[in-house]
């Protein structure tokens, strides 16, 4: 078992400060047994789509240069920004990376003070507050020139506030095959409630999607037992205070996937549904409201993963019950989703064999769904 001790993060002049957390991280993320659960039956599986009504408000970026926020007004950006990805915070802030990989904040051009003038922003998101803004830069080309850590010494994750200065948290590493700089690349971020913790999804050797727990007081060049580790799990969903989240593990030749609890203090990872035992492939799951556990799945007799993203439904059940179908096949490969802050609803994105995107809204009480507009390019949700 190693230590990690996390100093207090820094608080604005109006908060408590918050006592120094102590974390503790096991050298291999451990897996609890799980009881024998019963093989998924031959339910009903619904056919039919039926209309969604309209969730909570989400912000859907449009080609032509604006945001429109459904059951609320829409945000105009300047048309010059094509937009490649964009969050927007609570109080209306935006951050939108164009298809060149420049960062607006506030349709301001932004360069980390000069830092990342000769990067290209991947992702940003704002904190559940709005007071920070994380994002990941990396150098053009890093991955494809396996850049060594000198010459991608400022890729990586970072962290904003209004006024201060960027704050590295988190490296990547490019090169495969080495001990001291394990191979990792952040694809995107995931904020806790309480502001601090982030969870980052990264692509790991031989191209598995893994996470590192990291926080906006870290940084980067920190050396510190068990700090930055690659965990096996995936999935990003965040339990109430910051606690824990919904992950599932990697698959391996002797297990199946298994759908669980990650600690965020012990990274110790509590199985709720058995992949193997249920006949089931499972991917990004969530806690809903009513305490079931939802997530997009298809029948896999071994619980691995042998088609890729593709028909893919949406499941969910309660721990102690066998998880059910709510909604029809998803067409195309899933290559992204994303759950409300609300638990209610799930954005999903899908690309056809064609080549085109489409984007679809379940609703996740009932398996219904909306698909926006073909010329929606992604949505956030609005917090």
């Amino acid at each position: 078992m190693r230590i990690l001790i996390l100093p207090p993060p820094t608080q604005p002049a109006t908060r408590t400060p918050a006592p120094t957390i102590i974390i503790f991280l096991p050298t291999v993320a451990t897996v609890a047994p799980l009881s024998t659960q019963t093989p998924l039956p031959a339910p009903f599986l619904p056919t039919a789509t039926p209309v969604l009504p309209l969730p909570t408000p989400f912000i859907v970026a449009i080609r032509g240069g604006a945001f429109a926020i459904i059951g609320g007004d829409t945000l105009q950006i300047p048309p010059s920004e094509q937009v490649r990805a964009f969050d927007i915070s609570p109080t209306g802030r935006s951050a939108v990376i164009d298809q060149d990989g420049r960062l607006f904040i506030d349709g301001v051009p932004y360069d980390g003070n000069g830092k990342h003038v000769n990067q290209r922003f991947v992702a940003a998101r704002w904190s559940q507050d709005g007071s920070y803004l994380a994002y990941i830069v990396e150098t053009p080309n890093a991955e494809a020139q396996r850049l060594d850590p000198v010459r991608a010494n400022d890729d990586g994750v970072w962290v904003v506030t209004q006024g201060g200065a960027p704050r590295h948290v988190l490296r990547n590493h490019y090169i495969e095959g080495s001990n001291e700089y394990p191979f990792r690349v952040a694809r995107s971020l995931a904020w806790a409630d309480d502001e601090d913790a982030i969870l980052v999804n990264v692509t790991v050797s031989g191209g598995a999607s893994a996470t590192i727990l990291t926080g906006r007081s870290r940084f980067a060049n920190e050396r510190m037992d068990g700090l930055f580790d690659i965990l096996p799990f995936t999935g990003t969903a965040w339990l109430p205070r910051g606690v824990g989240w919904i992950a599932t593990t990697l698959p391996t030749e002797a297990r199946g996937v298994q759908l669980g609890i990650v600690d965020r203090y012990t990274a110790a990872f509590t199985p709720i549904f058995d992949g193997a035992a249920l006949g089931l492939w499972m991917q990004d799951g969530a806690q809903l409201p009513d305490g079931r556990y939802a997530f997009l799945g298809r029948p896999s007799p071994d619980g691995r993963n042998r088609e890729g993203g593709n028909n893919l439904r949406l499941y969910a059940g309660y721990p102690t019950e066998t998880p059910y179908p709510l909604s029809a096949p998803l067409e195309g490969e899933v290559v992204r989703a994303e759950w409300s802050p609300s638990r209610l609803a799930l954005y999903v994105q899908t690309r056809q064999a064609d080549g085109t995107v489409r984007n679809f809204v379940l609703d996740a009480l009932s398996g219904a769904r909306q698909e926006l507009p073909r010329g929606a390019l992604s949505i956030t949700w609005r917090n």
